[in-house]
């Protein structure tokens, strides 16, 4: 992950988190554009979240348009920038659709 914007929502106020990701609907997470697949929120490899308070989080990928929305809500703990984060069974499909056949 290589960006986050914390905000508040006005009608909770409560925090909520936006993560930014180097992959997006533009690349490895296309399944979610073209075949309409779900995501479950993605895991956090750091035993120092665990018991750690979660808010609702929404996952973009790298570009600046909005349409490159990964999981419009999850329940994450407040991570920093250059974190790892990683999608279960999320690729299987478009490595075979990214694979080339050239080599």
């Amino acid at each position: 992950m290589y960006g986050v914007t914390e905000l508040l929502d006005s009608s909770t106020n409560e925090k909520v988190f936006r993560y930014y990701l180097s992959d997006g609907v533009y690349g490895s997470f296309n399944n979610i554009v073209y075949d309409h697949a779900t995501l479950c929120a993605p895991l956090v490899l750091d035993g120092k979240f665990s018991g750690a308070p979660s808010f609702r989080s929404l996952l973009f990928g790298p570009t600046c348009d909005g349409f490159d929305l990964i999981l419009q809500e999850c329940e994450l703990p407040e991570l920093k920038e250059g974190k790892f984060t990683f999608v279960i069974n999320e690729f299987s499909c478009c490595v075979v659709c990214n694979k080339r056949t050239d080599i």
